[in-house]
């Protein structure tokens, strides 16, 4: 059947969407322009992280406590939302990265580059456990028994792997971008 919009859940996707706009409100990368690309790519980015990283404790709850059956479709449904959800993430993601850095070389000679590289190590991670989640641990879920326990370790990875994500995405927002530093020294030299 159909999902109905009822008030508990408009008001739920109101809150939510209002976060995600928050976040292209504040920090370095909201300061970067032109700001009607970096403020919807800083939301839909918040959004996308949002849904995807929340879901893996519910996830991981529903591995251990139903049956193969009822995780089956629920790793289903997950992973049906998830694919877009992720492919948005990566794409915003990786427009912010490009305003951010100006150039490939700043990923190594900054500090801002070289904690993006520690967290897109970490996102390359959990990406690499929702490949075999989706590819082989899924179809094997829908085998047997022994999927679910595979899926329930893989999860709990991806959960760990977030966390750190999280924790480097927040180290970011205390870092200036190289396109600040940037900024910064053209200012400096126009007084002088």
């Amino acid at each position: 059947g159909r999902v109905r919009l009822g008030p508990e859940r408009f008001w739920l996707l109101a809150g939510a969407l209002l976060v995600a706009w928050s976040f292209g409100l504040s920090g370095h990368a909201a300061t970067a322009g032109p700001r009607w690309v970096t403020m919807p790519a800083l939301s839909v980015h918040a959004l996308c992280a949002a849904f995807w990283i929340g879901a893996f404790a519910p996830l991981l709850l529903g591995l251990r406590r139903l049956p193969r059956a009822g995780a089956l479709v629920l790793v289903q449904a997950f992973s049906r939302l998830a694919v877009p959800a992720v492919a948005c993430l990566v794409l915003a993601g990786v427009l912010i990265s490009a305003l951010q850095l100006r150039a490939p070389s700043a990923l190594i000679a900054t500090d801002y580059g070289r904690l993006l590289l520690l967290k897109l190590g970490l996102v390359a991670g959990v990406l690499g456990l929702a490949a075999i989640n989706r590819w082989v641990l899924t179809p094997a879920l829908e085998r047997d028994e022994r999927g679910a326990a595979w899926l329930r370790r893989t999860v709990a990875a991806d959960l760990a792997l977030a966390a750190g994500v999280v924790v480097l995405t927040a180290s970011l927002g205390a870092v200036p971008p190289p396109r600040a530093l940037a900024e910064q020294a053209a200012h400096g030299h126009a007084h002088h």
